[in-house]
C-alpha cells in the first residue's frame, strides 16, 4: 500500500537516518532514505506516527532486501508485525487521513526535483 510517513532507519548505533515510508506491506516496506547498508544488513525502522510520542514510536527489525538510487527495500524479521498491522488498519480506515507530512528532509526535496 502506498503511504507517505516519516521514519528513522538505523543500520547501526551511529548510522541513524531520517527517511520516508513510501510503500508498506505486512512483509516489508520501501523506504526513501540515504542509508549506507548492504543487502541482508539488519536494520531498525522506527515509525514516526502522528499520534505517538517519538520516544514511544514502534521500532521494527528488518533486513535490507534491495537497494535502489533513493533508498532501500526491507523485509520485516517477523511477518506482519503488530505495529504494521495496526498502521495499515488505521491508514485504511482513515485515522491518519488528516495527518500533514512533517517537514521535508533534504533528500526528499532532491527526490521531488528528480520526478
Amino acid at each position: 500500500m502506498q503511504v507517505d510517513f516519516p521514519v528513522r532507519v538505523a543500520a547501526h548505533r551511529f548510522a541513524v537516518r531520517d527517511g520516508r515510508l513510501i510503500d508498506l506491506s505486512v512483509s516489508g516496506a520501501l523506504i526513501e532514505a540515504e542509508v549506507d547498508a548492504r543487502v541482508l544488513t539488519r536494520v531498525q525502522v522506527i515509525l514516526l506516527l502522528p499520534a505517538v510520542p517519538r520516544h514511544e514510536a514502534p521500532a521494527l527489525e528488518a533486513y535490507v532486501a534491495r537497494k535502489h538510487r533513493h533508498g532501500i527495500g526491507v523485509e520485516w524479521c517477523e511477518f506482519a508485525p503488530r505495529a504494521v498491522r495496526e498502521f495499515l488498519r488505521d491508514t485504511v480506515s482513515g485515522s491518519f487521513a488528516l495527518y500533514e507530512a512533517s517537514r521535508w528532509t533534504e533528500l526528499e526535496v532532491r527526490n521531488r526535483r528528480d520526478v
